[in-house]
């Protein structure tokens, strides 16, 4: 009896843990961590943006780049090229909100974003059609937020 009661409570935990993310920060929290650091932004953008194409806080292999990684809560970072991904949230196995910075060069010749907003934090409307959109808010100097919106949502 007691064992069947663990088994169900384990299973129950282990379905509540993956079916549900932690909100991803908010758009304040994440701009006051870039100012407050962003010479340390500026920093992991020059020694990561010509790396291999994802690089992840466990798989670096660089101490430096690991340490910039966890002082500024960046998980993944998705490049390489002139624009780079920082890529705050993890979110569950199961269930994946992805949000954080990303660097576009003013002089880049990939297109300016098409949805910039005033605010990437609660729902945010996105084109009727389905699928993912990425979303937009300005900080400065070719840095913004981003956060990938799913049209079903």
């Amino acid at each position: 009896m007691y064992r069947i009661a663990a088994v169900v409570l384990f299973v129950m935990s282990f379905a509540a843990g993956c079916g549900t993310d932690p909100p991803p920060p908010s758009d304040e929290v994440l701009i006051s961590r870039f100012e407050q650091y962003r010479p340390e932004f500026e920093r992991l953008l020059s020694i990561t943006k010509d790396r291999a194409r994802v690089i992840t806080s466990y798989s670096a292999g660089d101490p430096e780049v690991q340490s910039q990684m966890r002082l500024l809560g960046i998980n993944t970072i998705d490049g390489p090229g002139s624009t780079v991904r920082f890529r705050c949230t993890g979110g569950s196995y199961l269930h994946s909100v992805d949000k954080g910075y990303i660097f576009i060069p003013p002089e880049s010749s990939q297109p300016s974003p098409t949805y910039v907003l005033d605010s990437l934090d609660g729902s945010v409307d996105v084109p009727s059609e389905r699928g993912a959109y990425d979303v937009y808010r300005v900080i400065g100097d070719g840095w913004f937020l981003y956060r990938v919106v799913n049209s079903d949502e």
